[in-house]
């Protein structure tokens, strides 16, 4: 199965407002069944309030209303659409602005059923706009009873969340629209799965007991990260998450099975142990939460079967990194396929085809600038094709590479900085992270023939031996 793989944000029409949108992505299947990409892998695409990062959610379970096309533009949308990066914040601020305005349907009795937990985010998105999002940790709050917060609060409050769980009604069924519209093209998506969640979410404010919250997760120092690295997100109670059945996670997955067809599990390394480290201190401060296979195997056991047995989509593992004893055997055993990044190959012969191929990922730098670092010149365009070619004839079922090493095929689409293309520098608070945009508009990618010839003798040549 041949796909691409982008931030929606990535994507740009002529009527996009600001950042890529359903509509965007709409054209973007059209263009994906007219060139034979069987697949599209999205990075995650829940709320994450005034942050760029996808992995910034305050939820998740909440859609991101930022990826929404208004019925209406504005000049400003109109003016922010013309910028060459995502200026997330003015695009946020100014379609939550216009949502407010919007007359949308009664949220529905069987839709706060099916999904519970949003009535806690409403709660919780509702004071952090009242706080001006600030963290939750200086809220007037700090009863976590739901039921209480709601008989203590005036109309205008009341209001607020009525209007967040109204917008999230509307949001899934609009994903719910693009989901059936890809299937129909016989487009397939591909959805993420963090493995973990922001310390200014509704989960760790309403369900503090779900987490150690004095401890964050990240990774052990090496070649790319001399000091670690500390994500700044709160590692798992695991004791508790076993009381609740592992509830918590079968709620993301009903919301990712509304509206995708297969998962990314973000960091499967942490179903098995995290690096854990002091809050707020260097990553190369941790240490392994467990470094005995006989304690954390039957645990990543557990877990990857519960998710297996409570859902029809079918998950792809982000195994990279350093791998803990017996992973690599368990994930072959449970029939999770893993991923496979070029440069960190030997032998791309030898790949099992239970798995997902690529050149590059959305946190390192594209096949130009790796090219650039590995041989200290430019990459040629046949070079390009030959190294795009031979991810595309490795036994791997899935061959997914970023929308970006495609789309470079035609030189107008590439930057004059190749290192301009990364989409996020991880350990790093960047500007250019997470605000990359397409060069030219999807309107003149879908029309060009030059390009369209080069991606399909390219997909041809996975035949060639």
């Amino acid at each position: 199965m041949i796909g691409v793989a982008t931030p929606i944000a990535f994507l740009r029409s002529r009527k996009s407002q600001g950042i890529g949108d359903l509509m965007d992505l709409r054209l973007f299947i059209d263009w994906c069944q007219a060139n034979k990409m069987e697949m599209i892998q999205l990075l995650p695409v829940l709320d994450t309030g005034p942050e760029a990062s996808p992995y910034a959610a305050l939820s998740s379970v909440a859609l991101n209303p930022v990826y929404v096309r208004l019925p209406q533009s504005t000049p400003f949308l109109d003016y922010l659409n013309q910028q060459d990066r995502v200026c997330y914040i003015s695009v946020y601020n100014e379609k939550m602005r216009l949502l407010k305005k919007m007359e949308l349907p009664s949220v529905e009795k069987e839709f706060l059923e099916r999904f519970p937990s949003l009535k806690e985010y409403a709660i919780y998105k509702t004071l952090k706009e009242e706080n001006k999002y600030h963290s939750h940790e200086e809220f007037y709050f700090k009863d976590y009873d739901v039921e209480k917060i709601l008989q203590e609060s005036d109309e205008e409050f009341l209001n607020q969340i009525d209007f967040h769980m109204k917008l999230q009604q509307y949001l899934y069924n609009e994903w719910k629209a693009i989901s059936i519209y890809a299937n129909q093209k016989g487009v397939s998506l591909m959805g993420d799965l963090p493995i973990l969640v922001s310390r200014e979410s509704h989960e760790v404010f309403f369900h503090p007991e779900l987490f150690h919250l004095d401890f964050e997760a990240g990774a052990p120092p090496d070649d790319f990260a001399p000091q670690g690295q500390n994500w700044g997100q709160p590692i798992y109670n695991w004791e508790a998450h076993e009381k609740t059945h592992y509830s918590f996670f079968l709620q993301r997955l009903k919301t990712l099975e509304q509206f995708f067809d297969y998962y990314r599990i973000d960091h499967t390394i942490g179903f098995f142990r995290f690096w854990k480290i002091p809050r707020n201190e260097k990553g190369s401060k941790g240490k392994f939460s467990s470094k005995n296979p006989k304690e954390y195997l039957p645990k990543a056991t557990e877990r990857l079967k519960i998710l297996l047995k409570n859902t029809h989509l079918k998950p792809i593992a982000e195994d990279l990194g350093t791998k803990p004893e017996g992973m690599e055997k368990l994930l072959k055993d449970l029939h999770i396929p893993g991923m496979k990044v070029m440069r960190w190959e030997e032998d791309l012969d030898t790949i099992p085809e239970e798995s997902l191929s690529t050149i590059s990922l959305h946190d390192t730098s594209l096949l130009a600038s790796w090219f650039h670092q590995e041989n200290g010149r430019a990459i040629d365009d046949e070079e390009r094709i030959t190294l795009l070619s031979a991810i595309l004839k490795t036994p791997s079922f899935f061959k997914i590479n970023l929308l970006q090493e495609y789309l470079a095929l035609e030189p107008s689409n590439r930057y004059l900085f190749s290192e301009l293309e990364q989409i996020n520098i991880p350990s790093t608070v960047l500007p250019t992270n997470w605000t990359i945009r397409m060069r030219q508009f999807l309107e003149d990618i879908i029309s060009n023939t030059v390009l369209a010839t080069k991606i399909q003798s390219l997909l041809e040549s996975k035949n060639d031996l």
